[in-house]
């Protein structure tokens, strides 16, 4: 075949213009320092550019999120590690003010100081990072916490969401770094340790002494033991715990029982009696005051029988376990912690605490079984235990609760007592709540000028109506100088 010579030259021509655009190609790459500087220059490597520069962009896009979540975990530590200091020295100062020392002025100075610390926290608690609340949740606008007065506050709301603030440090992962204030600055339990675990009480009954832990031994069966208080008046010595032995009876053998222990009631060496059992002249007026009987006879010679007269009031402690108690659970504790020193050391009271959600109040209540029982005192503010007393924590001030007495709701004046005004009427109830019906008490006619006489005369009234129609109640009455009630 014959190739001619313009066939040539057209071969060349190309050849050499390929030559030329190939060097200009070359001459951009080196001029731009990029391969690929148009989509037709590597349709498929363009392609990868773009994935590489998205992907960089996201890079330093999570890099700058790693460094907002920095920022605010940083805050929040510093935030909430002055709360914890402040936290501290609250309650330090409430400790502190529970001391009996301390005067109403000095209360009220540290008091100040207390209400300074809240708005402290307060402030701390809606701290911000640009611009950007970090304890409101998602809620990063507005101060997640509001106070209910800047002066004396009293109360803090939460302002926030429920959603965690959060930031993306991945193509699918989000990380919380935000806190909710709601559950951070408010807990839905209490926590009870050695620094907060006492309840100091008092008991009061009607009659001025009572008996307490009967017990038996020695060829006396405790549980056919009997034991009847025919005359409470007649308990005037008591036998307390720590002072005395419980006044102990022992079998002779020989129809009389040996005297043990008495505390001050001047009682023979040996009592008249059988293995049955025996009567207790206590103001040797030759009536029956307390008698023993036994279901069971004394089995043998210094078989013995016990018990203790204690006061009409008593003193006493109750200790909650320690541990981390919602409300109504730690209603129940304290009420059971009561009961059991009641029953242990008391007049075997049972008590019922609850927790009033609505109120946002604990209620302390006696269950009403015991028919001589007047009531209790929470010692909140006088107890041997007033620096680990948990009333504070449930919401009580540093004063004593009287949680059954009948208070004036007004003002009075000591005045002549005459036929105009010589009468209180009231009604008592036995076991079962059946009413005695109305009683009338009348006090005697005359000008008190001496408040205890004027007591005595109101207490002398109530009883003698009492004991005509009623439970036989002594009653107490008291005039408070501060009040005039």
């Amino acid at each position: 075949m014959r190739v001619t010579n313009r066939s040539t030259y057209e071969a060349l021509k190309t050849q050499l213009g390929n030559l030329t655009e190939s060097l200009s190609e070359a001459n951009t790459v080196i001029t731009t320092g990029k391969r690929i500087n148009k989509l037709s220059d590597d349709p498929t490597g363009v392609s990868q550019v773009v994935d590489l520069r998205s992907l960089l962009k996201n890079l330093s896009q999570l890099d700058q999120n790693i460094s907002t979540g920095k920022l605010w975990l940083n805050a929040e530590e510093s935030s909430l590690t002055s709360i914890k200091d402040l936290s501290l020295e609250m309650k330090n100062l409430t400790v502190k003010m529970r001391n009996d020392t301390y005067n109403a002025s000095q209360r009220k100075t540290e008091s100040e100081r207390v209400n300074g610390i809240i708005k402290q926290i307060a402030n701390l608690a809606n701290a911000t990072v640009k611009g950007q609340y970090i304890f409101g949740g998602a809620k990063t606008g507005v101060p997640p916490i509001v106070l209910d007065d800047e002066t004396i506050p009293t109360k803090a709301t939460y302002n926030g969401n429920n959603t965690s603030f959060s930031v993306k440090i991945g193509q699918s992962n989000d990380v919380p770094v935000g806190l909710i204030g709601k559950d951070t600055f408010w807990q839905d339990y209490i926590t009870v340790d050695s620094t907060n675990n006492k309840v100091d009480f008092t008991e009061e009954i009607v009659d001025g002494h009572n008996i307490s832990d009967l017990n038996a031994g020695d060829g006396v069966n405790l549980e056919s033991t009997t034991l009847e208080v025919k005359n409470y008046g007649a308990l005037i010595h008591g036998t307390p715990k720590g002072a005395f032995e419980p006044l102990r009876f022992l079998w002779t053998g020989n129809d009389s029982w040996k005297v043990e222990n008495d505390p001050g009631y001047d009682l023979p060496e040996e009592i008249v009696g059988t293995a049955d059992g025996f009567n207790v002249d206590l103001n040797n007026d030759g009536a029956t005051d307390i008698a023993v009987t036994l279901d069971k006879p004394a089995a043998k010679v210094n078989g013995w029988v016990e018990f203790d007269i204690f006061p009409g009031k008593r003193t006493l402690t109750a200790t909650i376990p320690d541990g981390q108690y919602k409300a109504e659970v730690l209603s129940e504790k304290i009420g059971q912690a009561m009961t059991e020193t009641s029953q242990t050391s008391g007049y075997g009271i049972e008590y019922k605490v609850a927790y009033d959600n609505t109120e946002k109040k604990f209620n302390f209540k006696d269950d009403g079984s015991y028919a001589g029982f007047i009531g209790f005192n929470l010692l909140w503010g006088t107890g041997e235990n007033i620096g680990k007393s948990i009333g504070p924590d449930l919401g009580f001030n540093v004063e004593d609760v009287n949680c059954a007495l009948a208070t004036s709701d007004e003002d009075v004046e000591l005045f002549k007592i005459d036929a105009t005004n010589n009468s209180i009427d009231f009604e008592e109830f036995y076991d079962g709540g059946l009413s005695s019906g109305e009683l009338n008490a009348t006090i005697a006619s005359g000008t008190y000028s001496n408040i205890s006489e004027l007591n005595t005369a109101i207490e002398k009234a109530m009883r003698d109506a009492s004991q005509i129609g009623g439970n036989r109640i002594t009653y107490k009455a008291s005039y408070d100088k501060n009040n005039k009630r």
